[in-house]
């Protein structure tokens, strides 16, 4: 996640790198901000979306060639999810918490970590 000051022609663009396009944001402070998926940048006061470049920076998939396994875990409320673990360390999990947050105790105790 990054941003940056770009000669683009006339005016300088700003640019992001995030999984979500960008959305300007003014703080109740007063501060206006940019945000794509990550941190929030600074930016000057009158900023638009047409001074931003976007540079499209998805999650990363698995390897190719990277092994996985897939088990079936039940939660702490008696439902089941389904978590694969890859040979590079990446989980994944079908509960909401790790749709949400990109980790859960489902994937973390699968791991050894919980």
């Amino acid at each position: 996640m990054g941003c940056s000051q770009k000669n683009g022609g006339i005016k300088n663009m700003i640019e992001i790198e995030g999984r979500m396009n960008p959305a300007l944001i003014e703080s109740p402070n007063g501060g206006w901000y940019v945000v794509a998926g990550g941190a929030w940048i600074p930016v000057p006061e009158g900023t638009r979306l047409s001074d931003i470049n976007w540079v499209n920076n998805p999650q990363k998939s698995p390897a190719l060639g990277a092994s996985s396994y897939t088990k079936e875990v039940k939660g702490s409320k008696g439902d089941t999810y389904t978590v694969e673990v890859w040979s590079d360390g990446r989980t994944a999990c079908n509960c909401m918490g790790f749709l949400y947050r990109r980790k859960c105790k489902h994937a973390l105790a699968l791991k050894g970590k919980v």
